[in-house]
Order: C-alpha cells, then sequence, then structure tokens
C-alpha cells in the first residue's frame, strides 16, 4: 500500500512539473506545442477525471442497488 503511495506521489510531481514547464514556455515562448499542453493538463484532464469518477460511482451504486445481499 505504502508503495502505492509513493508512485502516486510521482505521478502528481510529474503532472506539476509539465504543467509548470509548459506554462513557463507559453509565457516566454509562445509555443504552440506549450499552448496544447497547457490546456490539456488544465482543462481536457480535470474534466476526464470528473467524469471517470462519476461512472465509477454511478457504477457501484447500480452494483450495489442490484445485488441481493444487504449490507
Amino acid at each position: 500500500m505504502k508503495r502505492l503511495r509513493v508512485k502516486t506521489l510521482m505521478v502528481v510531481v510529474l503532472f506539476a512539473a509539465i504543467d509548470l514547464a509548459s506554462y513557463h514556455t507559453m509565457i516566454t515562448d509562445g509555443s504552440a506545442w506549450a499552448v496544447v499542453v497547457f490546456l490539456v493538463m488544465n482543462v481536457m484532464m480535470p474534466m476526464v477525471a470528473v467524469m471517470v469518477g462519476l461512472f465509477l460511482a454511478i457504477r457501484r451504486i447500480w452494483r450495489d442497488h442490484t445485488s441481493t445481499t444487504l449490507y
């Protein structure tokens, strides 16, 4: 379990580094790839995360609702 937390932290740090690098490049250089990466990281990824979270929550509620086992 602890190893999973370290990997998760590493992924979060990696995403933050990519985001900050693209922001810095976008502001100083104005290159198109930096704008695209910045928009994907700050607009698309949160939307995808929310949609996946909602899907998993609805799936769990549906599974618990259709189950014959009472908790």
